[in-house]
């Protein structure tokens, strides 16, 4: 993931590695180990990491040196930034299924839940902050969150579905904010 000053970061066995985008040259390592999941925030001052079964951390990358400013313990996956910077989504991790989660960007304290997030039932954030969920039942649906209130301010029916006994993981955006994506998973594939 691209940060500011020509940083870059990207997990591995050691943690998260911040690289100098010109050289390739690991310029420190931190944060959790093995493979820990990264996102930055869309002005690239906040690198989140999430140690799934762990804690999830806010980091300061603004400057050469990461600094971490908040953790919040517990288990974590699904990581996605919101478009303003202010919040970080999550869904946790404990168990099948469980709620979705808003934590405040950077001191992730105190988070708020909303709707149920299943394994393979990703959130996204729309063009427009609106929270976007697939959701697994019959028919299959997307539920879309109010991201001010998170509570659900619609739901959109998926009347075709593309595949039979395939499950509905994410919704994807292109540039035109009248259109989505689904993904769709079965036995180890995945569809767009």
């Amino acid at each position: 993931l691209e940060g500011t000053d020509g940083r870059g970061y990207v997990t591995g066995l050691a943690g998260v590695y911040q690289i100098d985008l010109m050289t390739g040259a690991v310029e420190s390592t931190f944060g959790p180990a093995p493979y820990p999941q990264i996102e930055i925030t869309p002005d690239r001052r906040t690198l989140i990491v999430s140690h799934y079964d762990k804690a999830i951390s806010a980091y300061d990358i603004s400057t050469a040196s990461a600094e971490l400013v908040a953790t919040h313990n517990g288990q974590f996956s699904g990581i996605l930034p919101s478009p303003d910077n202010a919040h970080v989504y999550c869904r946790t991790t404990s168990g099948t299924d469980g709620p979705n989660l808003e934590f405040p960007l950077p001191e992730l304290a105190p988070g708020r839940s909303f709707g149920t997030s299943g394994i393979l039932q990703n959130i996204s954030v729309g063009p427009d902050g609106s929270i976007y969920q697939p959701i697994q039942s019959y028919p299959d649906s997307v539920v879309v969150y109010d991201p001010i209130s998170l509570q659900v301010s619609r739901e959109l029916e998926i009347s075709h579905r593309p595949f039979t006994d395939w499950d509905l993981s994410t919704v994807l955006f292109d540039s035109d904010p009248d259109n989505f994506f689904l993904l769709a998973n079965s036995y180890g594939q995945t569809e767009l």
